[in-house]
């Protein structure tokens, strides 16, 4: 059984989880139940399809003895004798209830999700889709193309720093990312002109989508005399150990003694797929990880008898969203490896979830173990401390906002604040960041206008605001300026 990661709380402000991966219940759909019957069946999900959760609960049994009188009283009366004054005229109050049991668990890592929800979240944490392979943040103009995946259709055509403002002729103004995403995938083999700004100008290109894998990049780099493998990890999907092998593979054929991995902003994803990476590294039999469920002894994880390959020194790249599966890894190669853990303290997420499906399609997911790591250790709450500890910035740290009049001198908001964190960041000294538009900072401004060839006024517009971004994505995914990758490389000379 596969397990599988939750990234929504791990990015929950910026927009992958360890847990089981269920199959859709495959049994007749039974007539739509009433809202005790589902209270139930958040606690036996299945029976007839084979999904048995922990405990002896029977539904019948809780009924008749009367432990759910109060959800069936609330509920009947709720029915019949409640007015609907929401916004949401069409609300479902069996979604409802189970929606707020699970909200009301107190565990953020437990969550119900829609048939579309659930469907987003595998897509999310497989890394596997149909597209033009690129990752984006949303601005109000559109697509704010963040990363352009090596071997990608969009290699080549597209850039960090392009907006797309339409797709197909229907712009991507004020449109949400998931919208956007519906405009921009499609099948494989078919082509999409998009429309795009780049240094001021717009144009159409065409490009043909095609099936992705964007969980693993890899390269052999070069820094100051030292050669090294680099790869960068952003999920653990059902064909990343696949793509890992292959890396380590071209690292060995080109006889590279150390390696470079890549955890930062990896929210997780199937344990097993954690599993069959690690056995690449970890000798055959020995302990990789152990699950703690709630009854039962620990289930240990060892490692397997994959072909092994090894490196004189190892560090991995780490950060505050480096979370759960990611942190197995990490964990597991810095006790049984010595790799060396370069960044900031993880996110410290040490439990898995299992997800089930419900009647209607829809599912849920719920924590059913802690995992530790071969000491013994649980991160939750903690995380995994660095070995070397450097701070850096993000493109998760700064927040995207939209202007609808210009930031002038002499004016004091969080926005001024954040467009003196951008400047800043790519080297334009405003001399502070508190949120008061100086004399330094107009200065700072004038001089990013001038060379991005924008309108120098000192005052910041909207379309200041959209390159000054465009810019610091730039600036970020730029190996020269990440200080973390630096740091990992003076170790290695």
């Amino acid at each position: 059984m596969k397990m599988m990661y939750d990234q929504e709380e791990v990015r929950r402000q910026r927009q992958k989880q360890n847990e089981p991966e269920t199959k859709p219940d495959k049994g007749k759909i039974p007539p739509k139940a009433k809202l005790v019957l589902m209270m139930v069946a958040i606690l036996v999900v299945g029976v007839t399809a084979g999904y048995f959760m922990h405990g002896n609960l029977s539904g019948s049994n809780a009924l008749d003895n009367g432990e759910l009188s109060r959800f069936k009283s609330v509920y009947e009366t709720i029915e019949s004798q409640w007015v609907n004054t929401t916004d949401n005229p069409d609300l479902d109050l069996e979604t409802a209830a189970i929606e707020g049991f699970l909200n009301n668990l107190g565990d953020p890592h437990t969550n119900y999700f829609t048939i579309e929800g659930a469907q987003a979240f595998t897509d999310s944490m497989s890394g596997s889709y149909a597209g033009i392979g690129v990752a984006y943040r949303p601005l109000s103009s559109g697509a704010l193309v963040t990363e352009v995946y090596g071997e990608s259709p969009s290699a080549g055509i597209l850039e960090m720093g392009d907006i797309i403002v339409a797709a197909e002729g229907h712009s991507l103004e004020g449109l949400t990312s998931e919208e956007m995403a519906n405009l921009i995938r499609g099948e494989a083999g078919t082509e999409i002109t998009l429309t795009i700004k780049r240094d001021g100008k717009t144009m159409d290109v065409v490009i043909t989508r095609q099936n992705l894998d964007s969980s693993v990049s890899y390269s052999v780099d070069e820094v100051d005399g030292v050669t090294f493998g680099y790869m960068k990890i952003t999920t653990f999907g059902d064909t990343t150990a696949e793509t890992v092998k292959e890396g380590l593979a071209s690292f060995k054929d080109q006889g590279i003694e150390q390696i470079v991995l890549d955890l930062r902003s990896n929210g997780g994803g199937y344990l097993t797929a954690v599993r069959d990476m690690l056995s690449y590294f970890i000798p055959e039999g020995e302990l990789l990880f152990t699950l703690e469920e709630k009854s039962g002894p620990a289930l240990e994880y060892t490692s397997d008898d994959s072909e092994k390959y090894t490196f004189r020194a190892g560090y991995v790249l780490v950060d505050s969203q480096t979370a759960s599966a990611s942190e197995v890894m990490a964990g597991c190669l810095q006790q049984k490896l010595g790799y060396q853990l370069v960044g900031t303290t993880t996110y410290g997420k040490g439990t898995a979830q299992t997800q089930r499906v419900l009647t209607d399609m829809s599912s849920y997911k719920y924590t059913y173990a802690k995992w530790n790591l071969p000491d013994g250790t649980n991160i939750n709450g903690v995380g995994l401390t660095p070995d070397i500890a450097v701070e850096s910035a993000h493109l998760y740290d700064f927040i995207t906002f939209e202007l609808t009049s210009p930031l002038q001198y002499d004016s004091v908001s969080t926005e001024v604040a954040y467009m003196q964190m951008m400047l800043n960041t790519i080297g334009y000294d405003c001399g502070r960041e508190d949120g008061y538009f100086s004399q330094e900072t107009e200065t700072a401004l004038r001089q990013f206008e001038s060379d991005q060839g924008l309108s120098v006024d000192g005052a910041f517009s909207q379309e200041d605001n959209e390159i000054l971004q465009a810019a610091l994505v730039l600036y970020l995914n730029n190996k020269n300026n990440d200080v973390v990758y630096q740091a990992a490389v003076e170790e290695m000379k």
